[in-house]
């Protein structure tokens, strides 16, 4: 088929779309922002403050996954209290199959010390370094990169240590300022960069830590389209996104997001969350 006329290379391309999908018995594509339309499909606790390994309460929770296809679930498990002051250790559980069964869960080494900071000497991100032998040597663990995790940086991207706080965007020109958009009481929420598509979860919320909301925008940041998915209309905190980087048609339809979540106080749990964005299709 001809297209011809003005603007026909902005139409030629979701015609031929619309072709190959009409001649393609049982063909989806997935491949047009229109088509963004979020579903909650699977969501499961990963911990439960206070009812494992006596632990008074897991935060700060983070979400990545492997060259190999694993997704890794992390949180802070604070020993005696919810305070940021202390005793903690790392807790992490992984998952084989997308999220589609329960997350097994790792134990800590037991008497390890974890030390963590943000920037490397490789790059930006987050550092670990360990010691099995109570401080008296120390090795490198491993290192986060920048956000999105696990791909590479482009002028977009957000950086943790470059933008620290919340409702802000980092542009080419580095320049710094609040979206106004996106409503915040104050937390780190939750960015990912996927198919061209920018995706952004926090609690949608001037005054308090409730109403776990999904927005997402398809022009990096400097508009966000109306539509919204609430993802818990409850107490919840922190957030951090993530998406399996394969190339396959079936992971490009899936993000994960990772979330403190509560009835009466959000950090009574972290829960995982598998959103269709094709609103299961």
């Amino acid at each position: 088929m001809r297209v011809s006329g003005r603007g026909s290379d902005a139409f030629a391309g979701p015609v031929l779309v619309s072709l190959l999908c009409a001649l393609l018995p049982g063909c989806v594509c997935y491949n047009t922002s229109a088509q963004i339309d979020p579903l909650v499909y699977e969501e499961q606790l990963l911990w439960v403050s206070g009812g494992q390994g006596h632990v008074d309460t897991y935060r700060i929770p983070v979400l990545t996954f492997t060259p190999k296809g694993s997704l890794l679930a992390f949180a802070e498990g604070r020993k005696s209290s919810s305070s940021d002051i202390g005793a903690k250790f790392l807790a992490m559980r992984r998952s084989t199959d997308k999220g589609l069964s329960t997350f097994k869960r790792y134990s800590p080494a037991k008497g390890r010390l974890v030390v963590c900071g943000h920037g490397t000497i490789e790059g930006d991100g987050v550092f670990c370094i360990l010691s099995d032998d109570h401080g008296k040597s120390w090795r490198n663990g491993a290192a986060l990169k920048s956000i999105p995790y696990n791909q590479k940086k482009s002028a977009q991207d957000f950086n943790p240590d470059e933008c620290q706080g919340h409702a802000r965007k980092e542009s080419r020109s580095k320049e710094l300022y609040f979206d106004s958009a996106l409503v915040d009481p104050v937390v780190a929420a939750g960015a990912l960069q996927k198919n061209g598509i920018l995706y952004f979860t926090n609690p949608s919320n001037d005054r308090n830590r409730v109403n776990l909301t999904l927005r997402w925008s398809l022009t990096d940041g400097s508009s966000w389209e109306k539509n919204a998915v609430q993802i818990w209309a409850g107490p919840s905190g922190y957030s951090c996104m993530s998406s399996l980087d394969t190339g396959s048609v079936e992971d490009r339809k899936f993000v994960f997001v990772l979330y403190e979540k509560g009835h009466k106080d959000y950090y009574e749990t972290i829960s995982f969350v598998k959103i269709h964005l094709y609103g299961g299709r």
